[in-house]
């Protein structure tokens, strides 16, 4: 019996966006991944959160861009927990709940690779996940998307409609 593949997709999703989606759904079909689990930190400890919106909202946004798609699920685990959202706990938490009859694969963002040793339970975290590296597709990025917001200009071509509806309505980013 094959074992179950999942992808672990984590960030602030400050908002997610098409090019998150496209990374997961390329990755998903490179490494014949079962699941993906999107899960959005709660307090980044390497990233500046003055611009960062609530968990709640965030989390809302990934629910809001996965909700069509069989394969992709959320996860508030990390805006659940109190203090920092730290990659090496996640991937022991998963581990733990999930067993070691589960693969596991950590998608990060090709911009990220470089400031891997610095994360805290660096170099465990590469024996809880096998780790694949993302090209970013699109030129988008959440600074776009939020620089656009506080021009007035609407998000539509850069984040599913549902979530492009979410943040006029909340008013988030402008």
């Amino acid at each position: 019996m094959r074992r179950q593949r999942i992808g672990i997709l984590g960030g602030t999703f400050n908002p997610i966006h098409f090019g998150h989606l496209q990374s997961a759904e390329k990755a998903g079909d490179i490494l014949q991944l079962d699941r993906v689990i999107f899960i959005p930190s709660g307090i980044p400890p390497h990233k500046d959160t003055s611009n960062l919106v609530d968990g709640i909202d965030r989390y809302r946004m990934v629910a809001l861009a996965v909700m069509d798609r069989d394969t992709f699920c959320v996860s508030p685990m990390e805006i659940d927990r109190p203090g920092y959202s730290y990659t090496h706990d996640t991937l022991l938490r998963l581990r733990m709940k999930l067993g070691k009859k589960v693969d596991l694969f950590f998608l990060l963002g090709s911009d990220m690779v470089s400031g891997l040793p610095e994360w805290q339970g660096y170099p465990e975290i590469l024996s809880l996940a096998s780790f694949h590296l993302m090209p970013r597709y699109n030129g988008i990025s959440s600074t776009i998307i939020r620089r656009d917001r506080r021009q007035g200009k609407a998000v539509y071509s850069y984040v599913p409609f549902k979530v492009g509806e979410y943040i006029m309505k909340k008013g988030l980013y402008s």
